[in-house]
């Protein structure tokens, strides 16, 4: 067989092993961007779903000091803003019971 035959051939298996590779190489990454974006979401759906809860509670403590002692000074809107989901919950529950706003606060509440 001629060399430049063989030469040709082994260029065209090389050829097409390369264009395979870069096929593969695609596919690969594909499929990472793929799960990147899902994990991404997904994380970015808790979060958000974790915030959203927070502020409800934020919101609904907020709701029931007013209603039950009058309007909030800025310093007790403050402290809601910055709680935490677990004062919120036990703020909204102390709410129920407490004989004052400041009460509602106390150590022995949170």
């Amino acid at each position: 067989m001629d060399r430049g035959l063989l030469r040709r051939k082994a260029d065209a298996h090389s050829i097409d092993s390369i264009l395979e590779a870069d096929t593969m190489l695609a596919e690969t990454i594909d499929s990472w961007f793929e799960e990147a974006t899902r994990k991404g979401f997904e994380e970015g759906y808790r979060l958000g779903f974790r915030l959203g809860f927070r502020e409800g509670y934020m919101k609904q403590a907020s709701k029931q000091l007013e209603r039950r002692f009058g309007p909030l000074p800025q310093a007790v809107s403050a402290r809601l803003a910055g709680a935490t989901e677990a004062q919120l919950e036990a703020w909204g529950e102390a709410v129920l019971t407490a004989p004052t706003l400041d009460a509602v606060f106390s150590e022995g509440r949170h």
